[in-house]
């Protein structure tokens, strides 16, 4: 008998007993149904509290078992009736997944199978799960996960059942980076987006496509896998951080989805993941500037920032990409220098023709800006557009035109140096497609590059071509489009274009803007 030693009493509400048990709330809730869970031995104001060191006795025995997370005494754990779990093989943030045996197979091998178990999911968003299962239940492509059960663990958790795949592309990806690989690239491409339009067609949204979400059965069929599953879980549970853990890697997740959620996106979010998916596999790393070539074009047009610029649907994007692998492996080399003076003749025709200008507006789309020597090609050829070119190409393909004109104009207003004469030639332009477009992402673009080089070069031509495009603005659209462009200069250059004359002579709301800006 040991003299002069007490037990301290330690009580404990639910957050206490979560805090202890390193769950949620939800969690303790399902855990106090269980039988042998230890008794609330009171109540403070109408609320249950517990002996902590009953608690945690009870944790360490080994009653309670963690949550998808069989003992190896336990491992042999029946989900279902039918599957029967062997061993974990990956794990994240809201799910472990775990190699188990399906025992309703017939055949004399069983082939294994995965069953992904989630934790700490609430009633709202299990219920949401529930309805997201039973919909891709009925969906069958080869290019699609099948989903071959799902149910309640003895614990209260959810899990579902799906054939067990031999990775994801996470894995795989160095087979396919590279030009040597482009083969390669355009098949995987076409397996995900066969998977992608069907889903599509049955009106589900994928919504967190990814590598990791990617993956590969034998000899080399890839599976489109985990629908919304993680955005679901990332938008109802405390698992969404401020680094999006649980709902994907940000870096695929278009910006539209940012800002509005996983409930307000369109096929347009999907096409987003799957241009930087392409992006990745191509470059090799995310963030990697997209290097020249008719990918670069495919790319750029799939993870625009706006969605009605991307690819209108999966097909549009995969007849683009097949294009641009098909144009790459059989184009000629040529010296950049000889591609854009081939490029300028044909400008120069008074009658250019539609093939023409759809020739130099493929090349003018691989060119990269920030490259010094395929920066200059672009601004020595772009200006010979006539206005009736820029109408055929507006017309046909309004945004393409758009990217490049965008890309021209953020070098005309770097700190580039350009002839003094062809800074005359570049404001005439810029003002020819405003007047040919009509379009306010142009207008806007071309203020701030001019304003820019005019103060840059002291060219007094380019500060009338801006002072004149800002007189002649009255819409409200045109107005705030030309606002935005000044926002991007700076005070000194635009100061320098706008003196108190020109200023009265502005529609009143710019003015307000511009003295605002001043």
């Amino acid at each position: 008998m040991v003299v002069g030693v007490t037990s301290e009493l330690r009580l404990g509400g639910v957050n206490e007993v979560a805090e202890l048990l390193g769950v949620s709330r939800q969690r303790v809730a399902k855990l106090r149904v269980r039988a042998d869970f230890p008794e609330p031995i009171g109540n403070v104001s109408g609320r249950a509290v517990w002996d902590l060191g009953a608690v945690s006795a009870w944790n360490a025995s080994g009653s309670r078992q963690a949550p998808g997370r069989p003992t190896g005494e336990s491992r042999a754990r029946l989900l279902g009736g039918r599957f029967l779990l062997e061993e974990k093989i990956d794990g994240g943030g809201y799910a472990d997944v775990f190699r188990a045996i399906d025992r309703k197979q017939t055949d004399s091998v069983p082939q294994p199978v995965a069953v992904k178990i989630l934790r700490e999911l609430d009633d709202k968003t299990l219920r949401r799960m529930e309805r997201e299962l039973r919909l891709l239940s009925g969906i069958e492509h080869q290019n699609v996960m099948t989903i071959l059960g799902s149910g309640d663990t003895e614990d209260g958790e959810y899990f579902y059942v799906m054939p067990l795949a031999r990775g994801s592309l996470v894995q795989y990806a160095e087979e396919f980076e590279g030009l040597d690989n482009r083969s390669r690239l355009l098949d995987l491409m076409k397996q995900i987006c066969a998977g992608l339009e069907h889903i599509h067609q049955q009106g589900v949204l994928h919504r967190d496509l990814k590598p990791g979400n990617i993956l590969r059965f034998e000899p080399d069929r890839w599976v489109l896998a985990d629908f919304g599953l993680a955005v679901e879980v990332a938008r109802e549970t405390t698992t969404l951080t401020a680094t999006f853990d649980g709902f994907g890697t940000p870096w695929y997740t278009a910006p539209e989805q940012w800002a509005g959620g996983a409930r307000d996106v369109t096929e347009q979010a999907d096409i987003f993941s799957l241009g930087r998916i392409l992006q990745e596999l191509y470059t090799g790393g995310r963030g990697v500037s997209v290097p020249a070539g008719d990918l670069r074009r495919v790319i750029l047009r799939a993870t625009a920032e706006r969605p009605e610029e991307r690819h209108r649907d999966v097909n549009e994007f995969l007849t683009d990409l097949e294009r641009a692998v098909t144009s790459q492996s059989n184009a000629r080399w040529e010296p950049l220098e000889e591609t854009a003076e081939r490029h300028l003749q044909r400008l120069r025709f008074d009658n250019t023709s539609a093939e023409d200008l759809d020739e130099f507006l493929d090349w003018a789309l691989t060119l990269d800006p920030e490259d010094s020597e395929e920066g200059e090609a672009l601004t020595d050829t772009l200006p010979a557009l006539d206005y009736s070119s820029i109408v055929t190409l507006w017309t046909s393909r309004p945004m393409d035109l758009r990217d490049v004109f965008r890309a021209h104009s953020a070098r005309v207003g770097s700190s580039q140096t350009f002839d003094f004469g062809y800074c005359d030639i570049l404001a005439d332009f810029a003002r020819r497609m405003i007047a040919a477009t009509r379009d306010s992402e142009i207008l806007q673009y071309a203020i701030a590059s001019l304003v820019q080089l005019g103060h840059n070069h002291n060219r007094w031509h380019v500060k009338d071509v801006v002072t004149g495009l800002l007189q002649s603005l009255r819409g409200q659209n045109a107005i705030q489009a030309a606002i935005d462009g000044l926002h991007d200069t700076d005070t000194e250059a635009l100061a320098w274009t706008i003196n108190d004359f020109s200023l009265r002579s502005l529609a009143p709301a710019l003015r307000s803007a511009i003295r605002n800006l001043l």
